[in-house]
């Protein structure tokens, strides 16, 4: 058994995954690692990885199942002790796989931990962690939007229990992975990490936010231009599973409401710039 097993889904997106594995060789160091990566890309797909990581396992689908379907093909795969959830558009830095890790192994009642996400400049990416989105989180996080602000601080030294971290970058412990199983497939992209974060915490296992530990995430890389349609569906469903029909319908009917008024504002702004 190695010590951590390296799940990366990729989806159009080879050179940006060429990166974030030359930088998994280059950047992880004192522990045993497996790559496993999970072809998401119409057929032809990705080249063969053997020339970046030796022994790289590559699943092909035949399809784009979504994120949580390919994840989970590359957990029941996996043979480490801790499970990563790497996205393609990442660059690890400062051995940073191993130190979650070494983290995890001195804490054992942790299930998870993610580390500090960083923007291409340097500074901290906004929901690297969060709280689960109840339905006074998601007005309070909305209103913070609208004033152009963030209802947590991303920077920090200190480790901090969260609800969830981001499956842009998380370690799972083996153990808590078997109590809870893999991520719900329902989600097709966003909110899988929050759901499993939710069913982590449910069965005992805390989750943890550890800023000392940074990751560079370029962003942007393999989402595509249904971003936007992918989150909302993903975040009803979200309600949908834990709180049940009515309230699922006023979040649907607040999600829509607030998606017009952005498309009002933006198209208020470009009116203002295209008269100066």
């Amino acid at each position: 058994m190695v010590d951590l097993s390296i799940v990366v889904v990729a989806y159009k997106s080879e050179p940006l995954l060429h990166a974030t594995l030359a930088s998994i060789t280059q950047h992880t160091r004192d522990i045993t690692y497996e790559a496993i990566v999970v072809d998401n890309s119409p057929s032809p797909g990705i080249a063969a990885l053997d020339q970046i990581v030796p022994g790289a396992n590559l699943i092909r689908n035949p399809h784009n199942t979504g994120f949580a379907t390919a994840c989970n093909l590359g957990l029941r795969a996996s043979q480490g002790r801790y499970l990563a959830l790497l996205n393609p558009d990442t660059l690890l830095h400062d051995d940073a796989l191993s130190a979650l890790v070494r983290w995890l192994d001195d804490h054992r009642q942790i299930g998870a931990a993610g580390p500090q996400l960083l923007q291409p400049d340097g500074q901290p990416q906004p929901y690297s962690y969060g709280s689960a989105p109840t339905p006074g989180y998601l007005i309070r996080r909305v209103w913070s939007h609208l004033r152009g602000g963030y209802l947590h601080q991303w920077a920090g030294t200190q480790p901090q229990p969260v609800d969830w971290v981001a499956g842009t970058c998380m370690v799972v412990r083996r153990d808590a992975y078997e109590a809870v199983g893999g991520l719900d497939e329902r989600f097709f992209l966003y909110f899988e990490d929050v759901d499993w974060g939710w069913r982590l915490r449910r069965a005992g296992w805390p989750v943890i936010f550890l800023p000392a530990v940074t990751i560079t995430h370029i962003g942007g890389g393999t989402v595509g231009s249904r971003a936007v349609a992918h989150y909302d569906r993903s975040l009803v469903r979200l309600y949908a599973k834990y709180y049940g029909p009515v309230v699922t319908a006023g979040v649907w009917l607040a999600l829509c409401a607030y998606r017009v008024i952005q498309r009002l504002a933006r198209r208020l702004h470009e009116a203002v710039g295209a008269g100066r």
